[in-house]
């Protein structure tokens, strides 16, 4: 956000000549200063053609990369009995249950995968995977999961987060009884 200026460094007073980027969408003025908030994500080669010399002058060039703002994205997860078109936000797994847990919508990348089991107190590193989904297996509590997005050096951004819910392993089921009603 705001604007970043560029600084020339050198044996050689710079005054005058021009800035320049390609391609189209950096939004750059002709003494260098770049806006990274109205510019477009991307990376431009940024060349500065110096003033008229007796001496011959070639241009100076470098490489700026504007990153997309980091968005955290949306997380579902679904059981291993299930498919991926039943994925939901909240699922009640039994005792030592498996399943997925994907991300999608997000922007930027996928640093590592974070689980909390109190609620999201404390999270701590699950999978240190730049993956979309993961697996889960052998779930003994209620967890939590969510996914670690970054986008260059724009912040980090986390997923939406899906709760899994156990049930204890001494939970047995009550029988039911069918009426004719």
């Amino acid at each position: 956000s705001g604007q970043e200026p560029i600084n020339l460094t050198g044996t050689n007073v710079y005054t005058g000549g021009n800035f320049t980027s390609t391609p189209a969408g950096l939004d750059i003025d002709s003494n260098g200063t770049i806006s990274p908030s109205t510019s477009s994500p991307g990376t431009y080669i940024v060349q500065y053609d110096m003033p008229a010399s007796v001496c011959s002058i070639s241009p100076v060039t470098t490489t700026v990369t504007i990153h997309p703002e980091t968005v955290g994205g949306n997380a579902l997860g679904y059981l291993d009995t299930e498919t991926v078109a039943d994925a939901r936000t909240v699922l009640t797994v039994c005792h030592m249950g498996d399943g997925t847990v994907f991300a999608s919508g997000y922007t930027g990348t996928i640093s590592e995968w974070q689980v909390s089991t109190n609620g999201g107190v404390d999270w701590s590193t699950y999978s240190a995977t730049s993956n979309s989904s993961i697996t889960f297996t052998n779930l003994t509590d209620t967890t939590l999961f969510r996914a670690v997005i970054i986008s260059g050096n724009c912040g980090v951004a986390y997923s939406q987060r899906v709760l899994l819910n156990v049930i204890p392993p001494d939970v047995k089921p009550d029988p039911v009884e069918v009426s004719s009603n």
